[in-house]
């Protein structure tokens, strides 16, 4: 199956690392992320025919987490 960028994001929003790119968390999908996978998918196609962009999402929380304060 194709996704984007060919990799796995992570969704934990709580976690201190997410969205900090100077953290090297490079697997957060925010919504910066979203935008550009989605013009990624659709680059081409006409607005009635554009979808949401396909990305793979981790299932369980990474060993990386981190607890940020909330």
């Amino acid at each position: 199956m194709i996704c984007y960028q060919d990799k796995t994001f992570c969704t934990e929003s709580t976690c201190k690392k997410f969205g900090d790119m100077d953290d090297d968390c490079h697997r957060s999908l925010t919504l910066a992320v979203e935008h550009m996978a989605d013009f990624w998918w659709n680059r081409g196609c006409s607005a009635e025919d554009c979808s949401p962009a396909m990305v793979m999402t981790f299932i369980e929380r990474q060993d990386c987490y981190e607890k940020g304060e909330q």
